[in-house]
């Protein structure tokens, strides 16, 4: 997966006081470039202010230890975040990288929720009255987390979500794709945001773990309609070709076979969304985060043989199993690979 989209992203209706945007303005002299700060940073130009002018940054894989000059604080927080306000690159002008990243990663409390519909139970009916509801809940939803975005600053604070944190939920959401569209219940899209924002710095064996059986992904690639004897075979597929491994290897060669997603998709049946019993009627209310409820009864049981290795495996196994896969010969060497860390 690339993430060459999502690094450079900027949402262009966040106009914050972004350095991009030109920030507090300052006044210009006869040359048309505005005065350098006394702190020693460079002239705020309009080529400045629009980013066309990007520092000269040799990359290596060595730590960088110097303190971060203008450009380089410009560069990092534009990177980690959605368009750094101009005081907060002059904050941290003369910081080393390493406590600029450590502030970046501060634990912070989680967000107060858009509402006291996060915790009740979905609204599933027919009904026009209930689609109304899910609409507005649903835009109350958005409109809480463009907040969050649109406050989030470097440092984090007490009123201000971490920049980065908010970068890495969207990055894992835009990974891990659900949409109102179909997952009509907006509770369990607040929820699955919640999880992805807990884990956002996590590993990430864990998060698809937790995905596998989240509410709005069993619901969005038909993971709670898998039952024994009458299996789905969406999530199966997608956590191969989107989210872990991709469909092939480096030289080409398939890293899965339909017969893997079959037995795959079998071993993933018997997770049901919370509160289901067992349609999409009468479903609980959530006072924090819920995965999916499992059944025994809707599991296959049966002997499945999935990437190689054979057993009564369930989701946990399938999860497991992707991960332990392994490419060499790239490139000329004889390096061993995780397919995982090839992919992503």
């Amino acid at each position: 997966m690339s993430t060459t989209g999502l690094a450079g992203l900027a949402v262009p209706f966040l106009a914050k006081e972004s350095l991009a945007a030109g920030g507090s303005q300052m006044p210009a002299n006869s040359s048309g470039t505005t005065s350098a700060p006394a702190t020693g940073m460079p002239p705020r130009t309009s080529a400045v202010r629009s980013g066309k002018v990007l520092p000269n940054v040799q990359a290596t894989l060595a730590p960088y230890s110097n303190p971060l000059t203008f450009q380089l604080a410009a560069h990092l927080l534009r990177r980690t975040g959605f368009g750094p306000r101009y005081s907060e690159v002059n904050a941290l002008v003369g910081v080393s990288a390493s406590t600029a990243v450590a502030n970046m990663m501060t634990t912070q409390a989680a967000p107060a929720p858009p509402g006291n519909w996060v915790y009740s139970a979905p609204l599933l009916d027919s009904s026009k009255a209930s689609q109304t509801t899910n609409q507005t809940n649903m835009q109350n939803f958005r409109d809480w987390w463009m907040g969050l975005i649109y406050g989030s600053a470097y440092p984090p604070a007490s009123t201000a979500q971490s920049a980065l944190l908010e970068k890495m939920t969207l990055f894992w959401e835009n990974h891990f794709v659900t949409e109102f569209a179909k997952v009509l219940a907006p509770q369990y899209l607040y929820w699955k945001n919640t999880m992805l924002r807990q884990n956002a710095f996590g590993n990430f064996q864990n998060i698809v773990q937790a995905i596998t059986i989240d509410n709005a992904m069993l619901w969005y690639l038909d993971g709670w309609t898998s039952i024994v004897g009458n299996v789905n075979e969406n999530y199966a597929r997608e956590v191969m070709e989107l989210f872990t491994i991709g469909p092939s290897d480096p030289n080409g060669n398939p890293n899965y076979s339909q017969t893997d997603i079959e037995n795959s998709a079998k071993a993933l049946t018997g997770w049901t969304l919370y509160g289901f019993t067992p349609s999409p009627l009468g479903a609980g209310a959530m006072s924090q985060y819920t995965p999916g409820t499992y059944n025994a009864a809707l599991h296959d049981t049966s002997t499945k043989t999935f990437l190689s290795q054979t057993g009564n495996f369930g989701n946990t196994d399938v999860i497991n199993i992707i991960f332990q896969q392994t490419f060499n010969s790239f490139m000329g060497n004889s390096t061993v690979y995780n397919k995982v860390a090839l992919f992503i």
